[in-house]
């Protein structure tokens, strides 16, 4: 039986070695993509969930998926592509996806808050838009709350700072635009096309900012104009 060269052994070592470092090379750009992630959560309390994972603060999200929320529990998410900054409170349920000029974050039911900054070009306002069942709100600049009722088919916005593009889904051509202090809703109760729409007293506004304020648990995370004010990481 013939013996294998050394130096062959050590040409068949090296061809080995080139191989498994250039697989490490070529997975090395996923591994920082899954890193990186499109959002993260600067606070959680309670159960919260995205496409079935519990979610904790400090997590970064990788991938779009169905996120739920129990009662009494509450999430502040930044998404820094989209530069949008959204708050929850359970029980609720959004579907949410990675940035993109065609996506859309869904409130399917309950309460969100969406932040948008105000740092965006001017012009036209540009997706991710926040959408439910029955309308579409294209924000740019904007501090609102957008609640939808998935049992009665209804979606509510109520504007605390800017100006929202509200857009009915259920009803072609319906659109208003809703300033700072005021409330609007379609579908449902209201009726196939928005209702008129409301100027809120200033105590009103504030309970429903008391009820979607989520504090900030992250380390690093400032103050930001272009936000509202809301903290963000630095």
């Amino acid at each position: 039986m013939s013996k294998t060269s050394p130096y062959v052994s050590m040409a068949r070592s090296l061809k080995i070695a080139t191989l498994i470092t250039s697989f490490i090379w070529m997975l090395a750009p996923v591994a920082l993509a899954q890193t990186s992630g499109f959002g993260k959560i600067i606070a959680a309390a309670g159960t919260v969930e995205l496409a079935g994972k519990a979610l904790k603060t400090g997590d970064v999200l990788s991938a779009g998926g169905l996120l739920t929320l129990s009662e009494g529990a509450k999430v502040k998410i930044y998404f820094p592509e989209a530069k949008w900054l959204m708050m929850s409170a359970g029980p609720s349920r959004v579907h949410i996806e990675p940035p993109s000029p065609k996506s859309k974050f869904e409130v399917l039911d309950g309460f969100s808050r969406w932040v948008r900054s105000k740092a965006l070009p001017a012009g036209k306002t540009q997706g991710p838009y926040v959408v439910t069942k029955s309308s579409v709100m294209g924000a740019r600049g904007t501090d609102f709350i957008a609640v939808a009722n998935e049992l009665l088919g209804e979606s509510e916005i109520i504007v605390f700072d800017g100006e929202v593009n509200f857009t009915s889904r259920i009803s072609k051509g319906d659109r208003r635009s809703v300033t700072s202090g005021h409330w609007g809703g379609v579908g449902g109760r209201f009726g196939q096309k928005i209702a008129p729409l409301i100027a809120l007293p200033a105590s009103v506004l504030d309970v429903f900012k008391q009820k979607l304020s989520v504090d900030t648990a992250t380390s690093g995370a400032k103050e930001s104009a272009d936000f509202h004010g809301q903290k963000i990481p630095e």
